[in-house]
């Protein structure tokens, strides 16, 4: 930003009603994290130590039963002021400090001496007990370690005073990561280990998607949720109680409503686009369907067809089934007759083979007495032999073709 805008800003408490820039993103997200996460942990944590430190200074000093003169000046190294408890404010005399009420009667009162009366406005360590009253209490009580009060200190100085009397052009990205840095080096230095990885998961969350939200980038609608909360609970943090004068609230209340219209117009436009895009999708799902349910009746029309097809061929091969089963049977009866006769045939050759062998062994003793024979009766040879096989012939070829026919 140039030198002229800047001196323009610091010279100014107006601010441009119709957009926030993105310097006042920075602001925002460095508080939602400091007073909606941070604070609220550390002030749990001092809610446990101090009862015990209140006590062991009461048995110390005697510190619930002081008066004027007697009174502890400094507790741990740390000036004290009496004018934060019991009313003392509000006393007006020549010397109003010889009219104070020493007296510490409890934790919270002890804590309040650590700080200006215009922060000690809490009864108890709750919401009320906010940013400026809880850094003071870190930084000025000496239970807590040297480095923790110094960091808080730093915090102090770094990031919640220039929060809480903002000059928007300051927060640039360096300072944006600045403070960052320093909040982180504060939940390292005055948290257990334990405690640590909560406080710095919700940091690394804000510190990167708070880039989102500064750039102007588009937001999911978990992120527009949280932003809204947020913002809301910062906007309540401030008209519950002041730590600023003021004009400065003034100031800060303005910025926080412009960034809860924006947010609001945001996401009225990320819920009407879901709605679209939930329409769009019905529409989508519907035109779907009817292609789904269109493309099925097809389907089945192509399907049925080609049933029908499959059962016509199917019942085109059993006829052909049925007639080649008739003719395998055909060839099948003629085949065993022909193998029937083909052994008979066999067996009438070889009982001619083994006649004929003994005849040709009784050959020369035949021809002697079939020539005798012939010359007597005047008969060929060959007729006389041929009856004679006939006549000696087995029966069993006309049984077994008697048995046939």
């Amino acid at each position: 930003m140039e030198r002229s805008t800047i001196a323009e800003e610091k010279g100014s408490k107006n601010i441009n009603p119709d957009l926030t820039s993105i310097e006042m993103r920075r602001w925002l997200v460095v508080g939602i994290f400091l007073h909606n996460v941070l604070i609220p942990s550390v002030r749990e944590k001092i809610n446990k130590v101090m009862p015990e430190y209140y006590k062991r200074m009461s048995e110390r000093y005697q510190l619930d039963r002081q008066t004027f003169g007697q009174h502890k000046e400094r507790l741990g190294g740390v000036k004290v002021n009496y004018e934060s408890i019991n009313n003392n404010k509000d006393i007006e005399c020549p010397n109003p400090s010889s009219q104070y009420d020493y007296r510490v009667k409890d934790p919270v009162s002890l804590a309040k001496l650590f700080m200006e009366p215009r922060m000690a406005k809490f009864s108890a360590f709750d919401d009320e007990f906010e940013a400026s009253a809880t850094l003071a209490v870190l930084a000025g009580v000496e239970e807590f370690e040297r480095n923790v009060r110094s960091v808080a200190r730093s915090l102090n100085a770094v990031v919640r005073v220039p929060w809480a009397h903002p000059i928007f052009c300051v927060w640039t990205d360096k300072k944006y990561e600045d403070c960052f840095r320093t909040m982180k080096l504060l939940v390292q230095k005055f948290f257990q280990s334990e405690d640590q990885k909560g406080i710095l998961v919700k940091l690394e969350f804000w510190k990167t998607q708070g880039l989102k939200i500064c750039l102007g980038n588009p937001l999911d609608d978990v992120l527009y949720n949280n932003l809204r909360k947020e913002v809301e609970a910062l906007w309540d943090m401030l008209t519950k109680y002041q730590e600023t004068t003021g004009v400065e609230t003034k100031r800060i209340c303005q910025t926080l409503d412009l960034f809860r219209r924006e947010v609001h117009e945001a996401f009225i436009k990320l819920r009407d686009k879901q709605s679209c895009l939930e329409q769009g999708c019905l529409e989508m799902e519907r035109g779907l369907k009817e292609y789904l349910r269109s493309e099925m009746q097809k389907f089945e029309q192509r399907f049925s067809r080609f049933e029908n097809s499959v059962h016509e061929r199917i019942d085109g091969l059993d006829g052909k089934i049925a007639k080649l089963s008739e003719r395998v049977e055909r060839e099948t009866a003629g085949t065993i007759s022909n193998v029937q006769f083909g052994k008979e045939s066999s067996s009438d050759l070889s009982y001619i083979r083994q006649f004929t062998q003994e005849e040709k062994h009784l050959q020369p003793n035949k021809e002697l007495a079939s020539a005798t024979q012939s010359r007597e009766l005047d008969q060929p040879p060959a007729l006389d032999e041929l009856d004679t096989v006939k006549k000696n012939k087995p029966k069993g070829r006309k049984k077994r073709n008697q048995a046939k026919s």
